[in-house]
């Protein structure tokens, strides 16, 4: 289901299909700026038909249409506009709109103003003067991977998705009826009736936000600053598969008055990371916004912590599953799943697997908060977050009594991030699907090496044990007395496998052929 434009230029929806074909055919009655189709009309047509783009690529037609764009991909401005006359196929290649945005974004960072389209946004950054970008529509091209980024960024929220709630909503929660009832049975909860008496509720509202922020850069993507002006225009123009999001965790240092306008829910009070002081716990807070279709992979809160996210405008999609059942179409890359694999976008794993019936769908929580609902996501939990209109949100990471044996057991057992594969770190940085790189100076060049992961949560380890002494002493000492108990039973299973290992290398049999 699509957007299609009236004569007057406003939005109007179509009717909701169901169905990966289904949505394909709705989508064809609006067509691909450049006219590029599925390979799968190919099979539609009752004579045979030639595809255009794969005809008239020469030599590069024996490689698969992803290798081209990852070599076109190393290209700068100047070489893509070149190619983009050689022939229809490179036409349509040398136009994919992510190359023009990794150019964009790697070239001039935040600091652009998003036009029609990447290209045009990079070529009127460069020259105010140029008139805009016209797309050429071709005839008889074919290429999923060309044709699908556009459908999935076109492509309407299917309502479907949006039926199911199944998650507990509460008001008038005490603190205590929220541990016995959800924290300390590990269940999500949504809490209505919080948001309401925060200044926030109003004051971070967009528009509001804006008349006060215009001009304040804020993190974006985990790899850009973006002033808030430029980003808002952004979400208001640019409709992409994958849309960039504000994720700020300097939010209340870069704007101190925003820290002042919402307080911590008596829920979560008992924050014990308090206890190393902002300045050197761990990233605990974010402000975060996002355009429609924008949101978060299915992912784990780092470091065993709990959180909680306050939908200040705006609506969310949440689809949540338990510690022990792995969303289907995802992949842990992380000993505590905080880093996974998910190749396909946010909104192609709802078009793939919401409707997939298998044993994980019945275990599976789902809902969708609205402005002025906050969500409790317990610790260990996978979830996913797809906003379903712009949104403003806060989110915290917390630390109790409850969760504090696994946080601890966290840090002590660091071990460095495998090398080449990127680090993490401790703070939790998001989105949580990147991994960022580290490096070593080694032999006067830069190599990836061993990193710093290891030795900060060590010293974090050693912070929170000389904190939290006095002020949870019974649940401390009870941690020691069972990390000592097991680092005791280790050293006897170490020892009898030396020992067994030893035995088998001096008696060894061998058939001597």
């Amino acid at each position: 289901m699509v957007k299609t434009v009236t004569m007057e230029g406003e939005p109007e929806r179509k009717r909701a299909r169901h169905g990966d074909e289904e949505e394909r055919e709705a989508l064809e009655e609006d067509v691909n700026p450049y006219g590029i189709k599925p390979e799968g009309n190919l099979f539609d047509c009752d004579v045979a038909m030639e595809n255009k783009l794969t005809a008239s690529l020469g030599m590069f037609r024996r490689l698969h249409d992803k290798t081209i764009l990852h070599i076109l991909s190393f290209l700068d401005h100047h070489a893509l506009c070149r190619l983009s006359s050689v022939s229809v196929g490179m036409y349509c290649f040398s136009h994919h709109t992510n190359i023009w945005r990794e150019l964009t974004i790697s070239k001039f960072g935040g600091d652009f103003r998003f036009q029609k389209c990447w290209k045009e946004t990079f070529l009127k950054r460069i020259n105010s003067k140029f008139p805009g970008h016209k797309p050429l529509r071709m005839k008889d091209c074919y290429s999923d991977i060309l044709f699908e980024p556009w459908m999935n960024a076109n492509m309407a929220i299917d309502p479907s998705w949006l039926t199911v709630e199944n998650v507990d909503r509460r008001s008038g929660l005490t603190a205590q009826e929220f541990v016995e009832n959800y924290e300390k049975r590990n269940l999500p909860v949504i809490l209505t009736d919080v948001i309401p008496k925060w200044p926030a509720s109003e004051s971070w509202k967009c528009e509001n936000l804006l008349k006060k922020y215009a001009d304040t850069k804020f993190r974006v993507s985990a790899t850009m600053d973006m002033k808030l002006e430029d980003f808002l225009d952004y979400c208001n123009h640019a409709r992409e598969e994958r849309p960039l999001y504000l994720f700020e965790k300097n939010f209340a240092t870069k704007c101190p008055d925003m820290a002042q306008e919402y307080s911590i829910p008596p829920q979560f009070d008992e924050d014990l990371m308090r206890v190393l002081g902002e300045d050197k716990r761990p990233d605990y807070r974010w402000l975060i916004i996002g355009p429609e279709r924008s949101g978060s992979s299915f992912h784990v809160d780092p470091n065993y912590n709990f959180a909680w996210n306050a939908t200040i405008q705006g609506r969310k999609k949440w689809i949540l599953y338990p510690p022990h059942i792995m969303p289907p179409g995802v992949m842990p890359q992380g000993s505590d799943g905080a880093q996974q694999q998910q190749e396909i976008s946010l909104l192609q794993w709802f078009v793939k697997y919401y409707h997939e019936e298998d044993d994980s769908s019945n275990k599976r929580l789902e809902c969708v908060t609205k402005a002025g609902e906050l969500m409790y996501v317990p610790r260990g939990w996978w979830h996913c977050v797809l906003n379903l209109e712009p949104c403003v949100a806060l989110t915290h990471n917390v630390v109790t009594q409850q969760n504090l044996p696994l946080v601890l057991d966290f840090f002590s057992q660091a071990t460095p991030c495998e090398a080449g594969k990127g680090c993490r770190g401790s703070d939790g940085d998001v989105p949580t699907s990147v991994i960022f790189p580290y490096q070593d100076q080694k032999g006067g060049g830069v190599v990836y090496g061993s990193c710093r992961c290891m030795s900060r949560k060590l010293r974090l380890l050693e912070a929170l044990e000389e904190g939290l002494a006095p002020v949870v002493p019974a649940k401390m000492a009870e941690w020691k007395e069972k990390k000592s108990n097991k680092n005791k039973e280790d050293s006897k299973a170490s020892l009898w496998t030396n020992l067994v290992e030893s035995s088998t290398s001096t008696s060894s049999f061998s058939f001597g052929f």
